[in-house]
């Protein structure tokens, strides 16, 4: 008699169940200039680096006066910082650079002075500017810590903490905190400022709590909103005043 019919194949695994819709919306799509697109694409491995670079300010600065071996903390009594060009054009030339951050007197006070002013900062970026743009590479971005206030920059208004501003509960407190920051700061011709800073203080031994909102969420999104909606309504160097803040202490979730 011929062979048995081979058992017929199994039926096929069932579909898996398609995932359920995200409950947030996709994000939108970037939109790329094309200036900027064909500047990046002709950029080299190298030249992308250099422009993610930043370097803190003492590294292109000089001192002068009495500074034995050049060196600031030798006399901190007559030693003033000065741009060093021969540094400068070395960082620009090999190494393309970036972005520079912080004041050459973020360690202290020299002498009597103890900061740049926004005139002293705007002439030291202009002859930066200057250099980058002989060496051929774009403008550097320069960036300062003005959490609380432009506290880097001399004469300018120095904020409470951000943990204080969490206290207030107040958005309207928040908007007029970043407004001041940016009008400070951008008189001083840095256009960056490192804030808000959106951590949560969870751990009480985090050094850094002092610069949260605070350890609640919600607080924490509607105040920090609520700053780069005052930092971003400054886009001039004599910018009005910010608005006077009106309803204090409403419900962060009623704020954002």
């Amino acid at each position: 008699p011929p062979p048995p019919p081979p058992p017929p194949p199994p039926p096929p695994p069932p579909s898996p169940e398609p995932p359920p819709p995200s409950p947030h919306p996709p994000p939108p799509e970037v939109q790329i200039d094309d200036d900027v697109r064909e500047a990046v694409s002709a950029m080299s491995i190298e030249q992308k680096v250099g422009q993610m670079t930043q370097i803190d300010i003492s590294q292109v600065v000089s001192y002068t006066g009495n500074c034995k071996g050049g060196f600031l903390w030798a006399d901190r009594r007559s030693c003033q910082p000065e741009l060093d060009r021969q540094k400068l054009r070395t960082w620009l030339s090999q190494f393309g650079l970036g972005s520079l951050l912080n004041s050459p007197y973020a360690s202290g006070c020299v002498g009597s002075v103890c900061g740049w002013t926004a005139a002293q900062f705007r002439a030291f970026v202009r002859e930066v500017q200057l250099e980058a743009a002989a060496a051929g590479v774009p403008p550097l971005l320069f960036g300062l810590d003005s959490t609380h206030g432009a506290a880097y920059v001399l004469d300018a208004t120095v904020l409470p903490h951000q943990l204080s501003v969490g206290a207030t509960f107040s958005t309207a407190r928040a908007r007029q905190f970043g407004a001041i920051q940016a009008k400070d700061t951008l008189a001083a011709a840095v256009p960056w400022l490192f804030s808000p800073e959106l951590g949560l203080a969870t751990n009480p031994l985090w050094p850094r709590v002092y610069e949260t909102f605070g350890e609640d969420p919600a607080l924490v999104s509607a105040l920090g909103a609520a700053t780069i909606v005052g930092i971003q309504s400054v886009t001039t160097l004599v910018p009005p005043s910010p608005p006077a803040p009106q309803g204090d202490r409403p419900p962060p979730e009623q704020s954002a």
